[in-house]
């Protein structure tokens, strides 16, 4: 029996392919720190989850090795979508680290309806993100690193798509003031069997500057394809217990993340870090809320 599929399908597929562009969840904050401030990744200091924003910063560390389980309800006003993340990064020597992430997309189901037009079945979209990297520091202060990611989308039964895609970057701090630069998922178009469609690729850039427990960070980030980005954050830490955080991103139409202002809020105590965060927007991003919890050492 043939099957058509019902109208929340067309939602779910505006949010896979947007503007020509499928997996935008490829390139979307998995940082609950950085979501805090705006979704900014590629000038912050190294975290649990920088194998999938800038995994140059692991080697500049001053900490061995830091851990993260991650959740986030995603876009709850529109798709609901629930993300679970895992991510690590461990630095081996002086020179070098590596690190891991993964996330995975629980989405809504919707119906399937036969040529009759009674539903006869339901079906949830799968999707989920692997990112591992390792980076080098080549003098003091610079460093360089390098990703591969895999993504799988499958958004109907018959409908489904796996790409493989790189990362490159690299990041120079000096008295507090960190500079970065690279592009981001590199890789092959996804088919779904009906054509082909480009991943968000990325040329990115930011400055961070860190003083007296105040850090201030900007990014800007050019989408191929699509148009521009740009977030622009601030972090104030309390007696290296408590951080509070505030940011905004901008997002052209048809970029991978729309316009939102976000907020959030962390405590560190004995290398335990509980971070959430809070998106603020009149679209779809509104109410998306985020919280993690991380050890580190």
């Amino acid at each position: 029996m043939k099957h058509r599929y019902t109208i929340s399908l067309i939602a779910s597929l505006f949010c896979i392919i947007s503007a020509g562009q499928s997996m935008p969840f490829m390139s979307t904050g998995t940082d609950i720190a950085g979501l805090g401030m705006g979704s900014v990744s590629v000038a912050s200091n190294a975290s649990a989850f920088s194998a999938d924003g800038n995994i140059a910063a692991a080697a500049l560390s001053e900490k061995r090795m830091e851990a993260e389980a991650a959740y986030s309800l995603w876009q709850p006003e529109v798709f609901r979508h629930s993300i679970p993340g895992l991510g690590i990064y461990y630095r081996t020597g002086d020179r070098v680290a590596v690190g891991l992430s993964g996330k995975y997309l629980i989405e809504k189901e919707y119906g399937i309806i036969g040529e009759d037009g009674i539903e006869s079945n339901v079906y949830s979209p799968k999707e989920g993100l692997l990112s591992i990297g390792a980076s080098y520091r080549i003098i003091d202060g610079l460093a360089v690193g390098a990703g591969m990611k895999v993504a799988f989308s499958k958004i109907a039964p018959n409908a489904g798509s796996t790409v493989f895609a790189a990362d490159i970057h690299a990041i120079y701090s000096i008295k507090g003031v960190n500079i970065a630069f690279g592009v981001s998922n590199i890789g092959n178009k996804a088919d779904y069997g009906n054509g082909k469609y480009g991943i968000p690729t990325m040329l990115r850039t930011g400055v961070a500057y860190s003083i007296a427990g105040f850090t201030c960070n900007a990014e800007a980030d050019w989408q191929f394809g699509a148009g521009i980005m740009a977030s622009a954050g601030a972090e104030y830490s309390i007696l290296d217990i408590v951080d509070i955080r505030a940011g905004y991103h901008y997002g052209q139409n048809g970029t991978v993340l729309p316009t939102f202002a976000s907020v959030g809020l962390g405590f560190e105590f004995f290398g335990v870090n509980l971070d959430a965060a809070y998106l603020i927007s009149a679209g779809a991003m509104k109410n998306t809320f985020s919280v993690g919890l991380g050890y580190s050492f």
